[in-house]
């Protein structure tokens, strides 16, 4: 796994210069086995540990405005009975209880569409890819300034990674956002490769499919995802001529 320069590389290598060489610390005992050196990287070792918890956090962290978009969607679609049956047959430790704002542990939401698949007998690949379409929607009335500018669907997600993922960034700081690098691309045509540790190629699908709906844009998008997994995806998005 790699780990980005910017989060848990730079970090290890700031503690282990500071905690090694900077920080003051009680001396061992004259004769103790352990030299102070070694003393040092003894707690290094254990903040390194902080750090990597840290990190793993972020990476199963989610953002509570999904949890609280799909549990809208399954009311709309389902009844208020079904939700809550729903939510005590997965017996979560947040309880269902999210905030819009708050921030859960991303095993809730595998729980969770797993859950709603067998109930329904639904794909839980299908499940994601229309929750995607709805996301869409929702995002664009929760954040529409996301979208100011913007009249071409190509265009637009053209510029999710490096310039809409920014302003997401900015509402939420410690948001682990899937990578979308564009691959190929004419007037009528986008080939994009997904990266995401968390493995939502299918809701990602859902999103695109939202963004040519929103645009109100005919066309095609085909998804072939890794082998190994919905972790890694190419996409491509060819608009009706």
């Amino acid at each position: 796994m790699q780990w980005n320069s910017s989060g848990f590389s730079g970090l290890a290598i700031q503690v282990i210069l500071h905690e090694c060489f900077f920080v003051p610390y009680v001396s061992t005992p004259k004769n103790s086995p352990h030299c102070d050196f070694c003393s040092r990287l003894y707690l290094t070792k254990k903040l390194l540990r902080c750090c990597f918890d840290e990190v793993t956090r972020r990476v199963t962290d989610m953002k509570g405005v999904i949890f609280t978009e799909l549990f809208n969607v399954v009311e709309q679609s389902q009844g208020a009975n079904f939700l809550d049956d729903l939510i005590d047959a997965c017996d979560l430790p947040s309880c269902g209880a999210y905030t819009s704002v708050g921030t859960y542990d991303f095993a809730e939401m595998q729980t969770l569409v797993a859950e709603l698949s067998k109930r329904t007998h639904i794909p839980a690949a299908a499940l994601l890819e229309h929750f995607g379409q709805h996301l869409f929607k929702r995002f664009h009335a929760l954040y529409p300034n996301l979208f100011a500018g913007h009249d071409c669907p190509l265009r637009f997600l053209m510029e999710v990674e490096v310039v809409i993922h920014k302003e997401v960034l900015k509402l939420y700081p410690e948001a682990e956002l899937p990578s979308f690098t564009t691959l190929d691309h004419t007037p009528n045509s986008l080939t994009l490769l997904y990266e995401s540790r968390r493995g939502l190629a299918p809701l990602a699908l859902g999103l695109i499919r939202g963004c040519l709906l929103h645009f109100d844009t005919l066309g095609t998008v085909n998804m072939e995802a890794d082998p190994a997994g919905f972790n890694k995806a190419v996409f491509t998005i060819q608009l009706n001529s």
